[in-house]
């Protein structure tokens, strides 16, 4: 590493240790954005955004950097103005790098499945293919696998736009069936919803019947009153489709006219709406409606085309932006190599200097291990002559008291030798948290997590007789306030045992996002400290111990 490098690592240090109550803000008002986006609440205004950005762009790191310019993004959607919001995306991803262990992938998916969004709306299949790939690929790296299936099913729409229909069924019917297998049973309705159409488009009738039973089958698409729930309204233009294949023109007709009802304000279902009844009159043979109708939905899709003629130019504009972006990231990944490099030259020479101590570790714990296993015998054999004792004990009761209370006396003192003996090899070393990793308590909640079996109320209350007993200082700190409810303290359980997020899940029987949010506000009420669902975790861990596997 050249000087000049040192002396600006050094300088990035000292300033890094000098944010102070700047940083602190802005990273609290990163934060609050972050949960604004997350429960889709829409944003109003960019000034805020627009200076967090500015101050990570100086002084924030990688993530952070990607994760400002990612919310200034969504801002820009809220706003409705798609070209800088897909600028903004562009420069999320030209602050990341991804040769970087922490390099936050999960993050990275969501910039992407934006912009295959934007993509999507300006009608540009292939970026949204290749977006929706880098989505998926960025999911699955980070381990979210149903991120990974949303956005492969989404690429289905940019092969129906490219004329694809054999890709776009293919991918429809894949994800549909994952969704179930994932227990996504509102979006495996969506997707039987929409091959309900592609069937009909391609001939297969049938195909498209059992479709549309599988999403009227599903309670999870339908609100109290039968109607469907807001935004899927685009199920009845599929259902009169398939009525009107089928030849029943006045349930196909019914259909239609609800559809229009529904349409109210937006554009697309009320093409929708024209279109399917002006379909319906001319297959009755009725000149005018069809006319009248038919000129309804060119007029409609006019007034879309001319807004996508007035986006097009800005879009283009921000495409170049994109290649430019890409190539900056690309240099920054060369000069991370570059540096990587120079890091593993020092890693290799402490790896040497680790494996010459591992050997004599390794030799250490052999040695110990032979030792516990003559402890072990020996251990065995006080038990003999203890059980042998007790024995000896029962019959000298048995007979006179007077007579044999030398004998009876002595047999106690060598029974308390023998006890005292015994206690001593019982205490093998072992940790508190050990002993707890060993336990068949814990190791029936691991199977239970892994097998989505739901614990009962006596597996929750032994598991809690456990760590009292092991670990009795860890309900106090977690129950700091008095306040801590029974779910929420087998939560701090769970985590503290080191639990994935999948085996928690499965054990309280809480969703990934309310695992998530609930941690959040665990962080707060425990630590009175905002941050994120595995900040907690980490703080959690940390008390008292490190984690236990």
């Amino acid at each position: 590493m050249t000087k000049a490098k040192v002396c600006l690592l050094l300088s990035l240090l000292f300033f890094a240790c000098g944010k102070g109550g700047d940083y602190e803000q802005m990273r609290k008002q990163l934060m609050k954005a972050k949960t604004q986006n997350e429960n889709y609440e829409p944003f109003s205004s960019d000034s805020m955004m627009l200076r967090v950005a500015d101050y990570f762009d100086r002084n924030g790191t990688a993530n952070e950097k990607i994760m400002a310019h990612y919310l200034l993004g969504c801002v820009y959607r809220d706003l409705g103005d798609m070209p800088r919001s897909l600028e903004c995306y562009h420069q999320a991803v030209g602050k990341a790098d991804t040769t970087d262990a922490d390099c936050d992938y999960l993050l990275l998916g969501k910039v992407h499945g934006q912009m295959a969004y934007i993509y999507n709306k300006e009608l540009l299949p292939q970026y949204q293919l290749e977006q929706s790939c880098l989505c998926r690929r960025y999911s699955l790296l980070a381990g979210d696998t149903l991120a990974a299936i949303r956005a492969e099913d989404f690429s289905a729409s940019a092969y129906y736009l490219l004329d694809n229909a054999d890709s776009c069924i293919a991918i429809k019917e894949r994800c549909a069936e994952l969704y179930l297998v994932h227990g996504e049973n509102l979006r495996f309705a969506e997707a039987h919803s929409a091959l309900t159409a592609f069937y009909l488009e391609s001939g297969a009738v049938q195909k498209a019947a059992t479709s549309l039973a599988k999403t009227e089958q599903t309670k999870e698409f339908f609100l109290p009153n039968g109607n469907v729930i807001g935004g899927r309204e685009i199920f009845y233009y599929n259902k009169g489709l398939l009525h009107l294949a089928e030849g029943d023109t006045e349930k196909a007709e019914q259909c239609f006219r609800r559809l229009a009802v529904v349409a109210d304000t937006n554009v697309n279902k009320r093409i929708a709406a024209a279109r399917g009844l002006a379909l319906l009159f001319e297959k009755q043979g009725m000149a005018d409606s069809t006319a009248k109708y038919a000129m309804m939905a060119y007029a409609l899709n006019d007034t879309i085309n001319q807004r996508l003629m007035q986006s097009a130019l800005p879009t283009m504009q921000a495409l170049y932006d994109y290649s430019r972006y890409k190539d900056e990231a690309s240099k920054k990944s060369q000069e991370a190599a570059h540096t990587k490099m120079l890091v593993l030259i020092l890693v290799a020479v402490l790896l040497a200097t680790v494996f010459v101590a591992y050997v004599f570790i390794s030799k250490t714990r052999r040695r110990k291990q032979e030792e516990l296993a003559q402890q072990q015998h020996q251990y065995e054999m006080k038990m003999a002559l203890l059980s042998k004792a007790n024995d000896d004990l029962d019959a000298l009761l048995a007979e006179s008291e007077e007579r044999n209370r030398q004998l009876i006396e002595q047999k106690t003192t060598e029974i308390e030798n023998y006890k005292r003996q015994i206690a001593a090899y019982k205490n093998d070393g072992r940790t508190a948290e050990e002993r707890v990793v060993c336990s068949s308590v814990v190791k029936r909640f691991l199977q239970m997590g892994k097998t989505a079996t739901e614990p009962t109320d006596t597996d929750w209350e032994e598991l809690r007789k456990l760590i009292n007993m092991e670990l009795p200082e860890f309900y106090g700190i977690m129950n700091v306030n008095g306040q801590l409810p029974m779910v929420e303290y087998h939560i701090c359980i769970l985590i503290k045992l080191g639990f994935g997020i999948k085996e928690m899940c499965n054990l309280t029987g809480f969703d990934k996002y309310k695992m998530s949010k609930t941690r959040r506000q665990l962080l707060q009420k425990v630590y009175q400290k905002d941050g994120s669902s595995s900040d907690f975790d980490h703080l959690v861990r940390r008390t008292m111990s490190a984690a236990l596997f």
